[in-house]
């Protein structure tokens, strides 16, 4: 497949062995490494989780948020909340 991608196309290589194409992206997707933000969201989750747990035993989203900030982490609070479940 990767060999006539360039030349035909993804989508027209699919249709004629009868694959979908989001099934070829799926497989690209999963070979390739993992990205830079998140190699960096499983370093900030383990530090979310030591917050939580931590001295102050932060509950919240904010707390938690506030007790990386004080600890000198920088990161955002939306981003601590969309790893924070």
């Amino acid at each position: 497949m990767d060999a006539v991608r360039d030349r035909f196309g993804v989508g027209p290589v699919c249709r004629e062995i009868g694959v979908p194409v989001s099934s070829y992206y799926h497989r690209t997707m999963r070979e390739r490494e993992p990205s830079a933000r998140a190699r960096e969201d499983v370093v900030l989750t383990a530090q979310i989780i030591t917050a939580r747990t931590g001295h102050r035993r932060s509950d919240g989203q904010r707390r938690t948020w506030r007790e990386l900030t004080d600890r000198g982490v920088d990161v955002g609070r939306d981003r601590v909340a969309r790893l924070y479940a």
